[in-house]
């Protein structure tokens, strides 16, 4: 970058809606903007931790390549919004939301078929924990992975107050969240969304063998609808960090554990991409 990080969004509107969208590729990114009337504001190639800003229908939207990986993942956007806070520490400027667009893998394609989309309503990232065995249990180590525990009242001392605790899950927006969320950007579609629970790792899984252990142990039901990605979770635990709103929608790319072909369309879970970024963003 050869100009400073609050000259960047040196145009800021205080009055704006502010919406921070993160993708781990450039092949997401490009996605995203396919359908966009932004074609000539389009990034080229964003380096990891790289942004650009551009603004439409009087709101910015900035575009953030985190890199592949929870890695990645928590330390560009954590930098990120680290740099953002501290250029305007003396505002009131933040994101209204953040959005995070990429494919994954589904564990069941009878449930989730290639070229699907679906929205995380929680995270879980199963490698955090004591070992023992083939799974690591989060809670044995004592260390949670956040802990929040809100500063009692003053004036209300007796107040009863809840300490929100993350060990290895978490719970994204409630269905009262999202049509709040909905008068700030184009939401109505998540609606028809099928929803599910998101599997974050950073080995992605190679055999059945694999798949079928995070499965079995994490599936509530057997028709519930689980995703696998490597970015997710840490996305969501900076975003809860930082008391920003979060969504995750991905388009299913491939079958968890396969690696034959033809359980795998890349192409046409970004060509979905495309298509569900239209309707959010650029509608």
């Amino acid at each position: 970058m050869t100009h400073s990080f609050s000259e960047h969004f040196s145009s800021l509107n205080l009055d704006a809606q502010h919406f921070l969208i993160v993708v781990a590729t450039n092949l997401e990114l490009e996605a995203v903007f396919r359908e966009s009337k932004f074609q000539d504001q389009a990034p080229v190639h964003l380096i990891d931790g790289g942004f650009k800003t551009i603004l439409y229908k009087s709101n910015t939207y900035t575009f953030l390549v985190c890199g592949v990986g929870p890695l990645n993942a928590s330390f560009y956007l954590g930098k990120f919004l680290g740099q953002f806070t501290n250029a305007f520490k003396d505002s009131k400027i933040n994101f209204n939301l953040i959005i995070n667009f990429g494919i994954a893998g589904s564990y069941d394609l009878t449930l989730l078929p290639l070229g699907s989309v679906i929205l995380a309503n929680s995270e879980l990232f199963p490698e955090y924990g004591l070992r023992l065995d083939k799974l690591a249990d989060p809670k044995a180590l004592g260390f949670p992975l956040f802990r929040e525990v809100p500063l009692q009242s003053a004036c209300n001392p007796d107040l009863a107050l809840t300490e929100q605790i993350v060990w290895n899950k978490l719970n994204f927006l409630s269905e009262k969240d999202l049509q709040d969320l909905a008068l700030k950007v184009n939401l109505s579609c998540l609606s028809l969304i099928k929803k599910g629970l998101g599997i974050s790792v950073a080995g992605v899984s190679g055999s059945f063998e694999r798949a079928e252990e995070l499965k079995k142990e994490y599936a509530q039901t057997k028709d519930e609808l689980l995703f696998e990605n490597m970015e997710g979770f840490s996305l969501g635990l900076a975003s809860l960090q930082q008391k920003i709103p979060f969504l995750e929608l991905r388009t299913i790319s491939n079958l968890v554990g396969s690696r034959k072909k033809d359980d795998w369309n890349i192409a046409l879970a970004l060509q979905t991409l495309s298509s569900v970024a239209k309707k959010i963003l650029w509608y």
